[in-house]
């Protein structure tokens, strides 16, 4: 005879774990009660009215309900469950629609009876499943809800409604809205409950697996102590007769490191002075760069004047054709002379202060200088400007468009209208400027290890000298960026050129020393000194020359100096800056002066401002003062934007 034991553990041998155990042993159970109900109900309803097919029914889905044992024997322990929450509403309606045609007459209460049935096992769901299981859970919740709501349809569509069958109860189709709230009621509440519990019933699993894991390190902890206390017994023999060793040795290193500390020295000194031979080496280098590319300027251009001067009317037709070879070769040294000097100032970067550069204009300038090209040509150009502004090094920014522009217009293809594709954008590392063309394209698989090698060319009906991609490579390399390009033969060419976007732009320090500083803020395009303490007047004057020679180099408008550290400075000094250095400095472009005074108000600050602003009112320039580069920095900003805005409102500057 089979127990209660045996069947509950029916299909137990395919769970994986101890959850898995537990669903089994449930759905089991459920099944095995849900059967002997059924039994009780058949007899119930056998004793009180005369066997008919609802008798039957009930019989039937009783055993029904054991194929739940069946599934999990087989191992569908899911199915098994899905199985028995969708039998019980399944069955009611069935019978309820069947009770309909076999008892007579109907009675009102049979349409509340088996409601009755379908909302108490409406519990099942939550019972055999758990809310990690919510999928199953849900489809087997969502269909009672389902069977409950279509209870009335289904007798109707049958032709077992309740007025069908001859009912006068006017509020009837409430009794089912009070039925689907009663479930919901009931599967929300046993829901919560179910959620408490399992999570205490995780926590309580998480403290036995705590509770086993300390446990085990416990005692792996004590296996390890008792094997390092036999281990240490064994050390403490081992120091012993190490320690004599290492005193032995402690001699024996001593000695070495005398000889080492003698050895270190002897290369600190060659290596010194091999380092001094390379900084030595490397600067005749440059000396020599610069020698090549600045001094044979003058006589090659001596040549090529003298050349010109040569009366080639008279002259024979042997010497006109030695002349004419020797102007070439002239213009060709001078070209070669000329590409090594632009190549030196990159190397030794000459510019190395970035700049505001509004790029729709800067774009407009290049392309000026191709209009003419760009008309004999009939060539369309596309121009796609998504930043308003890129800070950078003007000259490189304007070769780089200029090269790839002018490659774009050399190389184009008398097949087709040619077609150039300027896109300019920014990422949050780099500014991006692309340039892309229709022409005759370049065969990568071929030339791309050599593409941007100096005077290297791959078309050569052209009198192109091979050297622009080369600059292209170098200035964009000496900007932290880099060049990509795509290309196909007689299709398209594309190159996309990356310019890391600089730091620090309000604070570009362009010479340093103990007393002063001398930078470059891009925001605001202002040059500036900070005075790092007293200064002599010789230093005075010499920080005052670099001033001039950084705002001739670079054009700036605006001028900060923050004299709140700076101290007395000497009226013959103040004269000789007066005279020397603030007139010149307005005729290359200087109108704004800012003083930062500081918080001290010292009498020789004031007098010294003083007369800072009276000699900009004689030059005609605007001067300011103000306690902190906040406030002077914001100040210059609203007065570049003012002037910004009278240029594009008159097309004059302010």
């Amino acid at each position: 005879m089979i127990d209660w034991a045996t069947i509950t553990k029916i299909g137990v041998s395919h769970a994986g774990t101890i959850g898995q155990e537990r669903n089994v042993t449930l759905a089991n159970r459920v099944s095995v009660i849900v059967f002997l109900l059924s039994l009780l109900l058949f007899a119930s309803y056998a004793a009180l009215y005369p066997w008919n097919l609802i008798t039957t029914a009930i019989l039937v889905v009783g055993h029904a309900a054991l194929g739940t044992i069946l599934f999990n024997f087989f191992g569908l322990a899911g199915l098994g469950r899905l199985w028995l929450c969708v039998l019980l509403p399944l069955s009611c309606l069935f019978v309820s629609i069947i009770s309909k045609f076999t008892v007579v007459p109907v009675q009102d209460s049979e349409y509340y009876e088996f409601r009755f049935i379908m909302v108490a096992s409406g519990i099942i769901p939550c019972i055999l499943f758990r809310l990690s299981e919510s999928k199953m859970l849900y489809t087997a919740i969502g269909f009672h809800f389902l069977a409950v709501a279509l209870y009335d349809p289904l007798h109707n569509l049958s032709g077992a409604g309740y007025y069908q069958t001859g009912q006068v109860d006017g509020t009837y189709y409430f009794a089912n809205v009070i039925v689907i709230f009663t479930l919901a009621l009931l599967i929300t509440s046993i829901l919560s409950v179910k959620k408490e519990s399992e999570s205490s019933e995780e926590k309580n699993r998480e403290l036995i697996r705590d509770l086993e894991q300390r446990s085990a390190r416990n005692e792996t902890q004590k296996e390890q102590i008792m094997q390092q206390s036999e281990i240490l017994a064994s050390n403490q023999q081992k120091l012993s007769e190490a320690y004599q060793v290492i005193e032995r040795q402690k001699e024996l290193l001593f000695r070495e490191n005398r000889n080492l500390a003698d050895e270190m020295v002897n290369m600190n000194k060659e290596l010194t002075q091999t380092n001094a031979e390379l900084i030595k080496s490397n600067n005749e280098l440059r000396q020599f760069s610069f020698t090549v590319s600045h001094n044979l300027r003058g006589p090659v251009a001596s040549l090529l004047g003298l050349v010109n001067l040569l009366d080639m009317d008279n002259a024979r037709d042997s010497n006109r054709e030695i002349v004419t070879y020797i102007r070439e070769s002239a213009h060709q040294l001078d070209s070669i002379m000329d590409d090594l000097r632009k190549i030196t100032d990159i190397r030794h970067d000459v510019f190395n202060v970035r700049q505001r550069i509004a790029i729709s204009e800067e774009l407009d300038q290049v392309m000026y200088l191709f209009k003419d090209r760009l008309a004999e040509h009939n060539i369309r150009l596309e121009t796609a400007i998504d930043c308003a502004a890129v800070f950078s090094v003007r000259p490189f920014v304007h070769n780089i468009l200029h090269n790839l522009i002018s490659n774009s217009i050399k190389y184009r293809s008398d097949e087709r209208q040619s077609v150039i594709r300027i896109g300019i954008s920014e990422n949050n590392n780099y500014y991006i400027i692309s340039v892309a063309d229709n022409g005759l394209g370049i065969d990568l698989k071929k030339h791309k290890d050599s593409l941007f090698r100096l005077y290297r060319r791959f078309h050569l009906h052209n009198d192109g000298r091979g050297l622009g991609l080369y600059l292209v490579k170098l200035q964009a390399e000496s900007l932290g960026g880099f060049v990509d390009v795509e290309s196909e033969v007689n299709k398209f060419t594309r190159f996309t050129v990356y310019l890391r976007k600089p730091a620090n732009l309000n604070r570009q320090v362009l010479y340093s020393k103990e007393h002063a500083l001398i930078f470059y803020d891009a925001w605001i395009n202002s040059m500036g000194v900070i005075w790092r303490g007293p200064v002599s007047g010789l230093q005075y004057r010499d920080t005052f020359v670099k001033c001039l020679e950084f705002l001739n180099a670079y054009g700036t408008p605006n001028w900060i100096s923050d004299l709140s550290q700076q101290g007395p400075v000497a009226k013959e000094d103040q004269e000789w800056m007066f005279r020397e250095i603030m007139p010149v400095a307005a005729e290359n472009g200087l109108t704004t002066l800012i003083v930062i005074r500081g918080q001290k108000q010292d009498d020789h600050v004031k007098e010294y401002i003083d007369a800072i602003k009276g000699c900009a009112i004689e030059l005609g320039r605007k001067m300011h003062s103000f306690t902190n580069f906040e406030e002077a920095r914001s100040w210059i900003q609203v007065e570049n934007e003012k002037s910004t805005d009278t240029i594009l409102n008159d097309g004059t500057p302010a």
